[in-house]
């Protein structure tokens, strides 16, 4: 399974799993079964930022600063940073241009 491919659902998962998680624990319902689904938002979670960064650190578009800004910003604000990467930041990183020459423009 390509990167691509599975991180969506880690992100995905992630979210609903801690957004669960989070209203079991407030609303004190279920008993523990707040604190297991925020364990399973955690490790969606740390799924999601781990395939996050090893795409930005493949990335040639990225600068070294910025590769480093995503890397503090996944390990110290990480829910708000995953959601900027997720709807902001990759479309630019993970862009690919269709390079075609200016003679393919004329020729049709």
């Amino acid at each position: 399974m390509k990167n691509n491919e599975l991180l969506r659902p880690l992100f995905y998962f992630s979210y609903a799993a801690f957004l669960t998680g989070s209203a079991l624990k407030i609303t004190h319902t279920a008993g523990s079964l707040g604190k297991i689904t925020l364990a399973f938002a955690a490790v969606f979670f740390i799924g999601f930022m781990i395939l996050s960064l090893a795409e930005i650190y493949r990335s040639k578009r990225l600068v070294l600063s910025e590769k480093i800004m995503w890397t503090v910003g996944f390990l110290f604000f990480n829910l708000i940073t995953g959601l900027l990467y997720f709807f902001m930041g990759r479309n630019r990183i993970t862009r690919t241009y269709n390079l075609r020459s200016p003679l393919d423009r004329h020729s049709s």
